[in-house]
């Protein structure tokens, strides 16, 4: 959490891929010109964005450090072993291809993937497994 400084001027900027641009309060974002800035439902596509502020006093200005806008999932296995399952993803959501997914070795249960999903990147911690069933996919649309 940052500090507060009446004596400074804060504005928000994303690159979205472009170069860094203000951003401004609207659906999105609130507390564009604070300390804080508040990132509400970004669509999956905001994959990558890169964040920093402006700081700005009588002294002049400086830059904060890039924060980068990444979403990921870690699978728990808690209901059973079906990757399609939203109970069995820790935020209760399904990966798409903007998603990042761990598969922990110490899962409940180890996903069965029975239908085409896609996800970013997938990692499997040691002794963690993953079985795809004969006709369907597991695709990967890039990352690590």
């Amino acid at each position: 959490m940052g500090v507060t400084d009446s004596t400074k001027s804060y504005q928000w900027q994303v690159d979205t891929l472009n170069g860094f641009a203000d951003i401004f309060d609207n659906v999105y974002y609130s507390g564009s010109d604070s300390f804080k800035l508040s990132i509400i439902n970004p669509p999956p596509d905001w994959y990558d964005y890169k964040y920093r502020c402006i700081i700005s006093d009588s002294g002049g200005a400086t830059e904060s450090n890039v924060f980068t806008l990444r979403f990921g999932l870690v699978w728990t296995g808690a209901i059973d072993s079906a990757w399609e399952n939203t109970g069995n993803w820790n935020c209760g959501i399904l990966p798409d291809g903007y998603t990042d997914v761990i598969i922990p070795s110490s899962s409940l249960h180890f996903p069965t993937v029975n239908s085409n999903a896609s996800c970013r990147s997938l990692r499997l911690q040691p002794g963690a497994t993953i079985d795809i069933k004969t006709g369907f996919q597991l695709n990967t649309t890039g990352g690590e």
